[in-house]
């Protein structure tokens, strides 16, 4: 299973290079090369902040609940369905989060609503680049409140800077986000195989699994026997790679492994 969690973490570095350049293009657009003239305002000029709500009586389903650590689960309806950055209201206050699905948000969380069209990316990277801890309204548990949040002090760029930042950097966006779909697809995958793979590792009458790949030959490794059917599919259109499995007789030069390390 190693071939999925590398292709997960593979999809967390791509992510994380692809945030970093488009912080650092922010960073060159509306700080190193911010133009005097841009009218100066108020972070509640752009976004309305909202309270997140409590998440526990909703049935699960398919939408994400975020909480200032990431998504928690997945619940029946969403609380809002358009672009959205999500801010800590307790917590980890500097983990602020950028939305562009249905979702729900947490009551230790605020999430916005933009004013203003192609605002969302550069509202991210503005309160991002702030240290959120360091205007921490808390004693015991570090805290932040829509005071703070709409107070904070903005050079509103013209729209055409802000379309000129939205084309360049939402490419970049939808990359993550596709990479996102697809891990998430690759981590469900893992969790399903590696129950079975530990249930039946003793079984007497293995199983060869074979990962195909459009690059290399398949790499077999003896695994216990249970009906395709029952192992989730994934097809090469979707991943790059696909799963067979294919019953077959004991071999003694075939070597045992921990269901772990296969692949």
């Amino acid at each position: 299973l190693r071939c999925l969690e590398g292709k997960i973490e593979q999809n967390r570095v791509i992510n994380d290079n692809l945030q970093q350049q488009a912080q650092a293009i922010y960073a060159s657009m509306f700080v190193d090369n911010a133009d005097p003239t841009w009218q100066q305002g108020h972070l509640s000029d752009l976004v309305t902040v909202r309270y997140g709500k409590d998440h526990k009586k909703l049935a699960d389903g398919i939408y994400p609940v975020y909480g200032s650590g990431g998504i928690m689960r997945h619940v029946e309806r969403p609380l809002y369905d358009k672009e959205s950055v999500l801010i800590p209201r307790k917590g980890t206050l500097n983990n602020v989060m950028y939305v562009n699905q249905p979702f729900w948000s947490v009551d230790t969380m605020f999430y916005t609503e933009m004013r203003l069209p192609d605002v969302a990316k550069f509202v991210y990277h503005f309160v991002k680049a702030k240290d959120l801890a360091a205007m921490n309204a808390g004693s015991a548990v570090p805290s932040m409140t829509t005071d703070i949040l709409n107070a904070m002090e903005i050079a509103i760029p013209p729209a055409t800077v802000l379309e000129e930042f939205e084309s360049l950097v939402a490419p970049m966006y939808r990359a993550m986000q596709g990479n996102d779909a697809q891990s998430k697809k690759l981590a469900d995958l893992r969790n399903a195989l590696l129950p079975k793979l530990t249930r039946y590792c003793r079984n007497s009458c293995p199983a060869r699994l074979m990962f195909l790949t459009s690059s290399s030959k398949p790499l077999n490794y003896r695994l216990p026997p249970y009906s395709l059917s029952s192992v989730a599919r994934v097809t090469s259109k979707e991943l790059p790679l696909f799963i067979v499995l294919l019953n077959t007789k004991e071999n003694d030069d075939e070597r045992t492994t921990d269901p772990r390390d296969t692949a």
